[in-house]
């Protein structure tokens, strides 16, 4: 067991993820059928035997809606997670008091919730995924009207950003669209330049 906790430890460092926020996102290191790390429910059934990093997803009220892997293995997607409708933004239950000071930095998925925060950036949340709906809209709002749009640097992500911004922008938001270089999304820029170009 304390081998596993130090390759769960060294596995968070090289994603650049603090201790702090491993906690705070109750984020485990899965090995087939046992669980090292701040994970503490039971593992679906549908990630037995596999290997790779889990945690909830959790409502604005701090209610598991479901649950995340992001597989170690090359078996099956590299991401994936139980069923459930997309109407949250990940995160929000956390970094909701410092969205509502400073606005918030959206951007894809919670790996970049976890690596900005572990750098100090706490107004972040994600889409899980790179579209925004009528409900993750009208979560926001309840916060803030400022808003970053921080996407993947990749041709994709651009166009998606773009989306995102007119779309916020036509429900009365103060956006700004953030373009990150091709080949990075917003935590491998962190990692490496310790900051956002915001």
């Amino acid at each position: 067991m304390q081998k596993e906790t130090l390759i769960f430890s060294r596995i968070l460092s090289k994603k650049g993820i603090s201790d702090q926020v491993a906690r705070l996102f109750e984020i485990g290191l899965l090995l087939k059928d046992h669980i090292v790390g701040y994970y503490s429910d039971k593992i679906p059934f549908k990630f037995l035997n596999d290997v790779g990093i889990i945690f909830p997803v959790k409502n604005l009220y701090g209610d598991i809606v479901s649950v995340y892997l992001r597989r170690l293995s090359k078996e099956g997607p590299k991401y994936d997670s139980l069923p459930f409708e997309k109407n949250i933004l990940f995160g929000l239950h956390k970094t909701f008091p410092f969205i509502y000071k400073q606005g918030a930095i959206l951007v894809e998925g919670p790996f970049d919730v976890f690596v900005l925060m572990s750098h100090g950036i706490h107004n972040v949340c994600a889409l899980l995924g790179t579209n925004i709906n009528i409900y993750q809209i009208s979560l926001l709002r309840r916060f803030t009207d400022k808003c970053y749009i921080v996407m993947d640097g990749d041709p994709v992500g651009r166009s998606k950003g773009t989306e995102i911004r007119d779309k916020l922008a036509s429900y009365g938001f103060e956006t700004k669209l953030v373009f990150l270089p091709v080949g990075y999304d917003p935590d491998s820029y962190v990692k490496q330049y310790r900051g956002l170009p915001l």
